[in-house]
């Protein structure tokens, strides 16, 4: 996973957005195409706010162990 947080002159019309207590996500379409769920936790710091992401593979989720 990559995380850009330079913004500026970027076309964002492909990506979904998903926004959570003042958090934005930009997830690219590719994404939706090979993840079998997305889930995404905010958390509130002293100084700052922050994030987890946890994405579950479509071939993973489909395995039995």
């Amino acid at each position: 996973m990559s995380v850009d947080t330079y913004l500026k002159r970027k076309n964002l019309s492909p990506y979904s957005v998903l926004e959570r207590e003042g958090v934005k996500l930009y997830l690219s379409p590719s994404l939706w195409r090979w993840a079998q769920s997305v889930t995404v936790d905010t958390r509130q710091g002293w100084l700052s706010k922050g994030f987890d992401v946890e994405v579950e593979h479509r071939h993973t989720a489909s395995c039995s162990h």
